[in-house]
C-alpha cells in the first residue's frame, strides 16, 4: 500500500518562495532539499505524487527538519513542510483502502477512546 501527501493550505512558517498556486490541493513530487522551497515540486496530477511505501514513511519525510539549521530561534524542531496543512491519502495503486493512523499516535487514540 502507498501514501501520497497532498498539500492544501499554509498555516504557518514564513515561506514567501512559494505562491498558493504552487502548492494549494497539489501533491508533493519532490521536497528534498526542505532549506529550499523554491525547489520543492508539486503536481495536480495524482499518477505523479511521490509514493511512499507506508504511512510511517510518509509521515517521517513530513515531520523532517532541516540539516543546517534543525532549530527555530524559539528552540523549537525547524520543520518547514509542517507548515502546510496536507492530508495523507491511500495512493492510486490502493484504491479503497483506509489508512490507519493510530500507529502513529498510539497516546492520542487512547485518550480519544477512553482507554
Amino acid at each position: 500500500m502507498s501514501v501520497i501527501i497532498k498539500f492544501t493550505r499554509i498555516v504557518g512558517g514564513n515561506l514567501s518562495a512559494l505562491r498558493p498556486a504552487d502548492y494549494e490541493n497539489k501533491y508533493v513530487v519532490a521536497a528534498d532539499d526542505v532549506e529550499q522551497p523554491s525547489s520543492w515540486v508539486f503536481t495536480a496530477d495524482v499518477s505523479r505524487a511521490r509514493a511512499f511505501r507506508d504511512l510511517g514513511e510518509a509521515h517521517q519525510f513530513y515531520m523532517r527538519a532541516c540539516r543546517n539549521h534543525p532549530l527555530r530561534p524559539d528552540g523549537k524542531p525547524n520543520r518547514p513542510l509542517t507548515a502546510f496543512s496536507v492530508l495523507f491519502l491511500p495512493g492510486p495503486d490502493t484504491e479503497g483502502i483506509i489508512l490507519d493512523v493510530t500507529s502513529l499516535y498510539p497516546t492520542c487514540f487512547r485518550q480519544l477512546m477512553g482507554e
